[in-house]
Parts: C-alpha cells; sequence; structure tokens
C-alpha cells in the first residue's frame, strides 16, 4: 500500500499512484482528489522507500506506522496540523512510538 502513496518534491501533499505513463505518472491528490501528471523531471519517492534514522539503524515507515497502530490498539493517530506545534512537542511524540529516534540527524530546518 505505501508504494503506491508518493510524495513529489515542490508540491504540497501526499499523492496516490494511479497509473504509469511513457515519461509520466498518473496521480491522485489525497487531499482534494484532483488528478495530474508527474513527470520524470520531478522527484517522486514512495512513501514504501522512505525510512526513519534511529540510533542503531534505518527503521521502514511501515514498521513505524505498525508500531504506531499496535500503541493505540488499532485507532487512528491524531495531530493538529493546523496549530504550531514544537519540535519538543513533535519528537516527544514521536518517542513514543519510536522510543530510539536520530534526533541528531534532524537539521534545524526540519525542527522548526
Amino acid at each position: 500500500m505505501l508504494k503506491t502513496i508518493l510524495s513529489i518534491s515542490g508540491k504540497p501533499g501526499l499523492y496516490k499512484l494511479i497509473s504509469q505513463g511513457k515519461n509520466m505518472l498518473i496521480v491522485e491528490s489525497l487531499a482534494d482528489k484532483k488528478r495530474f501528471p508527474a513527470y520524470g523531471n520531478e522527484k517522486i519517492i514512495s512513501l514504501g522507500d522512505i525510512a526513519m534514522y534511529t540510533d542503531s539503524d534505518d527503521v521502514p515507515l511501515r514498521e513505524v506506522f505498525a508500531a504506531m497502530k499496535k500503541k493505540e490498539n488499532g485507532a487512528a493517530v491524531v495531530m493538529d496540523l493546523k496549530k504550531p506545534l514544537k519540535t519538543i512537542c513533535v519528537l516527544t511524540w514521536l518517542r513514543c512510538y519510536l522510543p530510539s529516534i536520530a534526533t541528531v540527524c534532524m537539521y534545524p530546518t526540519s525542527r522548526s
């Protein structure tokens, strides 16, 4: 499932892979369901290829999501993204699910 969810550099949000053409992908925004082409010159990455740094090893995002699901007993994880969050709050929240997250690998631009 995570292989078909994409992040496209320079575009906000996440996208679902709908179809694949010769030099492009047809993607659908998860937010507003609008479809459009994504071309090969754009940096496109699948959530299935993303991992989080920890103190010992990289943990695939699917394992992080599985840990969240297990800790929450299958309930939805809720985070209000409309209100500004401090880095400390986000790290504390992430440590509930991934205790060994490597904060030294976070850059100041990703901490604001």
